[in-house]
């Protein structure tokens, strides 16, 4: 487990970001971009809501990995519903989205929130019901690009956001307007 403190500025979110992504060993490419963007959202939400330090703490098991980021603040995060013209408050829409696990802890100093991802292991290509052309095809899912150049909330015939992985520079997809996500 590794632990760090971070000021309540618009760089530590890239810092944290920094941090967690230092301290993982191997993980799948989408692992690693997941754990990379909901980071992001939990520490861009501590330092835009909270206006307090905050501490992440990053920890990897042999099938997980669990990142707390820890505030000064009482206050338990809230769900929005952001319209489509809003740039922000989506952050944990999509911690549900791509989270295995997330929660909220009360703390002596505040509150801790975390999530839990997965890991993904790699396709074995000596699988019996994976033929050749499958297994090509798993691997090059996984060489996507990074989620900061690939990553879009789209809003589709629904009213909730969704979150879809399409390239920047390909195609847009089906059924109405997207709008491009960057990571703080």
């Amino acid at each position: 487990m590794s632990e760090r403190s971070f000021p309540a500025v618009r760089d530590s979110a890239r810092h944290s970001r920094d941090f967690v992504m230092q301290q993982l060993s191997v993980a799948s490419p989408r692992v690693m971009n997941v754990v990379e963007l909901l980071t992001s959202e939990l520490a861009t939400n501590a330092i835009r809501h909270a206006g307090s330090e905050f501490t992440v703490t990053v920890e990897q098991s042999a099938g997980n990995i669990r990142v707390a980021v820890e505030d000064h603040s009482e206050i338990r995060p809230t769900p929005r519903q952001p319209t489509q013209e809003e740039t922000s408050g989506r952050g944990l829409q999509i911690l549900d989205t791509l989270a295995d696990e997330w929660g909220v802890t009360s703390t002596s100093r505040g509150k801790k929130i975390w999530f839990v991802v997965r890991l993904v292991t790699e396709p074995d290509s000596t699988d019996a019901s994976m033929t050749p052309a499958d297994a090509q095809s798993a691997t090059a899912s996984e060489a996507r690009p990074s989620l900061r150049d690939s990553l879009r909330i789209g809003f589709w015939p629904r009213t909730s956001p969704a979150v879809s992985f399409v390239p920047l520079t390909g195609s847009q997809p089906r059924g109405g307007p997207v709008r491009s996500f960057a990571l703080a």
